[in-house]
């Protein structure tokens, strides 16, 4: 499994940030599935990841699944501001959480389709 670092955001590292370089697969699945578009598209966060899943081979779908799994351990409780400053700003995604839940259903999704 692919390993990914937290990048100090300050010098004196009082904030980690992520580089979204170091998360292709989740920027790539951000930026065509769960964009400002998908809820026209595909209308919810689930029909939009089961999308991807239709689309994807086994191995594109476990390295969503292992960038998925680290991205949300590291926002872990963080609040939905901090989350879609993330999405946002990190992945310039269109799409904003408005529940955690949305977050464990693609986890959800991605592990059913890779256990």
């Amino acid at each position: 499994m692919k390993r990914h670092k937290d990048r100090s955001a300050g010098t004196n590292g009082e904030t980690k940030g992520i580089v979204a370089a170091d998360f292709p697969a989740v920027r790539e699945f951000l930026r065509g599935y769960l964009n400002q578009d998908f809820a026209d598209e595909y209308g919810t966060v689930e029909e939009a990841t089961k999308a991807f899943c239709g689309d994807a081979n086994t191995s594109e779908i476990q390295e969503l699944a292992n960038e998925w799994g680290a991205l949300t351990a590291f926002l872990g409780g963080g609040n939905l501001e901090r989350i879609n400053g993330v999405l946002s700003g990190t992945f310039h995604g269109g799409w904003r959480v408005t529940d955690r839940k949305q977050l464990d259903v693609i986890s959800e999704i991605l592990q059913k389709r890779t256990s």
